[in-house]
Parts: C-alpha cells; sequence; structure tokens
C-alpha cells in the first residue's frame, strides 16, 4: 500500500470503517449472539439468524449499529493512519527505509509490517473497547420484548453504566484480539497481493483488493477466535457479574472445554470478517488514489 500522509490514511479508513459495518452487521449481530449463549450445543448461524427475524425483524440485525458505526470509523481511521505512523518510525529504528529493508531481507520486512500493524491493533483498541462494550450490551437485549428492555438507545445505554471505567471492560482481550488480527493482515496482505498481481502479468486489477482482503480476513479471524469469545463474555456481562480476564478464560475452558467455548460464533465471523477485510482494503485504496489525485489538483 502507498505511503501517504496521516490524515489521509485516516479519512481513507473512516470511510472504509464506515461502509465496512453498513455490509457486515448481520454478521456482527450474529457471531455476538452465539458467543454470548453458554449452552453446549452451539446454533448455527441460519437458526441465530432466524431467531433475530421472528423476534425483532430485519431491524434485529442492527441492533448496536450506531455505536459501531462510531466504532469502526474511528478504528480503521486509527489503524491505517497509526500503522503508517509505527510502520516510519521502525524503519527509521532498523535504520533503513522501506525499500532498503525488502532487498536486504523479505523476512525482515515482513517483521516490520507485522509488528507495525500488531501495534496498531493494539493502539485502535483504547477506541474500540467503549464501542463494544456498547454494542455488546445492546445485542444482549435481543430476546426481551421491546416494551420490557432496559434500554433501548445509545444514551439508554450509557445511563445503566456504573461510571466511565464500566465502559472499557474487556480492553485486555480486544487489545490482543486486534493485535494479533491487525499485525496479521499488514503481515500477509502485501506479500499476498504482490503474488496474485504476478499470476495475472503484473497488472493490479479491481478483484486483487476483494481477493486478498477476504484471505486475509479469513486467516486472522482464526488467529483473534480465542480472545474475541472472551472479550463478547466479559462485555455482555452487567456490573455484578463483572469477572476478569482470568476468571472468564478459565470459566469457558472448565465448562464449555477449549474447542467448544472458544469457537463460539467462528462460522459467523469467518464471513463477517472475510467481507469486512475484502471491503475495507478495497474502499481504502480506492478512496486512498481519489484523494491522492484531488490534493494533486
Amino acid at each position: 500500500m502507498k505511503d501517504n500522509s496521516f490524515l489521509h490514511r485516516a479519512l481513507a479508513g473512516a470511510a472504509a470503517g464506515g461502509i465496512e459495518t453498513i455490509v457486515t452487521m448481520p454478521f456482527e449481530v450474529t457471531k455476538t449472539i452465539q458467543q454470548l449463549q453458554k449452552q453446549q450445543t452451539i446454533p448455527s448461524i441460519s437458526s441465530t439468524a432466524r431467531k433475530i427475524m421472528q423476534t425483532k425483524g430485519i431491524r434485529g440485525f442492527y441492533y448496536g449499529l450506531p455505536a459501531c458505526l462510531v466504532q469502526a470509523s474511528g478504528k480503521v481511521a486509527i489503524r491505517f493512519s497509526f500503522y503508517g505512523f509505527y510502520l516510519s518510525n521502525l524503519q527509521l529504528y532498523f535504520g533503513s527505509n522501506i525499500g532498503n529493508i525488502s532487498n536486504e531481507s523479505d523476512s525482515l520486512l515482513n517483521l516490520v509490517k507485522g509488528s507495525a500493524g500488531l501495534l496498531a491493533g493494539a493502539t485502535e483498541s483504547v477506541w474500540i473497547a467503549p464501542c463494544e462494550r456498547l454494542k455488546t450490551l445492546r445485542v444482549t437485549q435481543l430476546d426481551l420484548p421491546t416494551s420490557k428492555q432496559s434500554y433501548t438507545s445509545l444514551f439508554g445505554t450509557l445511563k445503566r453504566l456504573n461510571g466511565p471505567l464500566d465502559l472499557y471492560i474487556g480492553t485486555l482481550p480486544t487489545a490482543l484480539r486486534n493485535g494479533l488480527a491487525v499485525g496479521g493482515r499488514f503481515l500477509v496482505y502485501d506479500t499476498l497481493k504482490t503474488k496474485i498481481s504476478e499470476v495475472s502479468n503484473h497488472q493490479n486489477l479491481w478483484w486483487h483488493s476483494i481477493v486478498c482482503g477476504f484471505s486475509v480476513g479469513v486467516f486472522t479471524t482464526f488467529l483473534s477466535q480465542p480472545a474475541d469469545v472472551i472479550k463478547s463474555r466479559m462485555q455482555g456481562s452487567t456490573y455484578n457479574q463483572r469477572t476478569s480476564f482470568i476468571q472468564v478464560t478459565g470459566d469457558i475452558i472448565r465448562k464449555e472445554g477449549f474447542v467448544n467455548g472458544m469457537s463460539r460464533g467462528l462460522s459467523a465471523r469467518i464471513w463477517k470478517i472475510g467481507f469486512g477485510q475484502a471491503v475495507i482494503f478495497t474502499v481504502y485504496e480506492s478512496v486512498s488514489e481519489l484523494l491522492s489525485r484531488t490534493m494533486k489538483v
């Protein structure tokens, strides 16, 4: 990807994050519901989707959308802008620019990109955690009749919190999830796109970003799955149910088993993140190219 200014990357990232949220929100709600359930048998995507449709209709798939829109636009803006920031500083640390690193060692280049992505993912978690907390609490209300819901809006949810720090429940697993996921994506994306370009006679075709984005999305879904389940359990709890990262992790493994417990919502996440990263990388590169042309005029 091209090296643009901090603001340039932030604007392109914000646009990509907003569009990605609107496209993939139904998968996000579905996977969150699956992760919050604790019975031994994990319901399928189709059965969970049918239940949402029966109880809340189409709007049920967009519970928590305002928080997710704010979260996604901000997080992708932070992701790409800080990725460039960390990448530049890591290059200075190694005493070489990216081109020289590439010539000297492809493995070092990939390590630098992956490390910059990991740091960017951890950085964006500071922004993500409060929004994820609000979204998850909102989704926990899906099973209740509308008349019995204790809060039906973003502002109503905020009133139920026990102070500002309550928004940051689940920050540790959020940082782990996003660090691993974003680091993995930037580690693999450019290499995969270069390989596909070579197969296509060194042409940069429109579908390359879609295929590469979807592929890295699926890859990092598996990488970050356990942290995402732990995050959802922590953020779906009320104040008096709050438990620590270690307690929640141990509780899942002890009562549900590692594979069964940590795989909840995996199928929905694969589609959500696969499509989401296809949208994010494609829109980011398109908007970035548009901004580059506009700024030259």
